[in-house]
């Protein structure tokens, strides 16, 4: 008996012609979009309002935590970067498999430095993100109908 292994399916491979307007394509399209806008204003007021400033807030929340300042500052500068661009594919529906995969690797480091502080309110939010992460990547295979991988796809195709 053999396993064959499969390569991951593409970006554009998720598109079906038919269920575009299916109910699930709709219902994930908007959760992606509105889950996208969500995470791009998170990153972008950041960027706004100065990077440095985040940066300041960060380290003074994770002052007394086995994370050492090194570490921290650094990651602090790409948060709201990563924030933004994960949110700007989400709301294009653009590399969507990518961006869900490193936005959900991002909030877990997030989640990490949360628990460090014991701030389990914000850790309890920042899991119920992780769980919307992890529907969106779920489901995407067959709904992403309304993304730019589906339209490139389209393109693609004819």
């Amino acid at each position: 008996m053999s396993t064959t292994l499969s390569a991951p399916k593409s970006e554009a491979q998720a598109f079906h012609p038919g269920r575009i307007f299916s109910d699930a394509s709709l219902a994930y399209g908007i959760l992606r979009f509105a889950f996208g806008v969500n995470i791009f204003g998170h990153g972008f007021i950041r960027i706004v309002n100065g990077t440095g400033v985040f940066v300041v807030w960060m380290l003074k929340e994770m002052q007394g935590t086995m994370l050492p300042e090194s570490m921290v500052r650094p990651f602090g500068y790409i948060v709201p970067w990563g924030e933004t661009l994960f949110g700007l594919l989400l709301i294009l529906g653009l590399f969507t498999r990518t961006s869900l995969v490193l936005g959900g690797l991002l909030i877990a480091a997030l989640t990490f430095g949360t628990t460090l502080r014991q701030d389990w309110g914000v850790a309890g939010l920042q899991v119920t993100y992780s769980l919307v992460y992890f529907v969106l990547l779920f489901l995407r295979e067959n709904n992403n109908q309304w993304s730019m991988d589906a339209w490139l796809e389209r393109r693609r195709t004819r």
